[in-house]
């Protein structure tokens, strides 16, 4: 729980720290991307802001 609130203040520097690496990766949503991935979540696809609807796709993509 320190690690993550040092994180989220940006008071960890990444590169000073042994054993891990500066980038993370998601996978694809399970169970896909809901909606069209050439429209922006305004009209109906995946792309773009989406606010609070955030939180729902990067749970899915862990």
């Amino acid at each position: 729980d320190d690690l993550a609130e040092a994180i989220y203040k940006t008071e960890v520097e990444f590169n000073r720290l042994p054993n891990v690496k500066p980038v993370f990766r998601l996978h694809p949503p399970k169970k896909g991307f809901k909606g069209k991935v050439k429209k922006s979540y305004a009209a109906g696809g995946v792309t773009g802001y989406r606010g609070e609807a955030i939180n729902d796709i990067i749970k899915r993509m862990i």
